[in-house]
């Protein structure tokens, strides 16, 4: 009969051996879990470089419709101008034309003086 140190070793080696496959499998497992952190931080530097992107690509449109809003602005600033300087135009002319008017009278007036004096 095998003794206490034999069964002992005897009993290791068949724990030893029956702990192989699940060795095997943690092994695997850890190389899985390793590959798919490296996924999950390629994902996350992916994430970065995407919110980079998208930051960056709505500052431009921020600043472009900055910008647009600004032309918008100053057309609206010279259509105001233009409207006021044509209500002006519009009322000067009416004053010249009275006064062309007048003329017209005035030469009216003249040509009947000078036309009763001829006869």
């Amino acid at each position: 009969m095998p003794d206490n140190n034999e069964l002992a070793s005897m009993l290791r080696a068949i724990i030893q051996q029956e702990l192989q496959p699940f060795r095997q499998e943690f092994e695997e497992f850890r190389r899985e879990m390793y590959d798919f952190r490296q996924e999950m931080y390629d994902f996350r530097q992916e994430m970065y470089d995407f919110r980079q992107e998208m930051y960056d690509f709505r500052n431009g449109v921020n600043m472009r419709l900055e910008a647009l809003e600004n032309g918008q602005q100053k057309l609206e600033d010279g259509q105001k101008k233009l409207q006021k300087d044509v209500s002006t135009i519009k009322n000067e002319l009416r004053y010249v034309w009275e006064d062309i008017r007048r003329l017209s009278n005035r030469l009216t007036k003249q040509e009947e003086i000078t036309a009763g004096l001829q006869r």
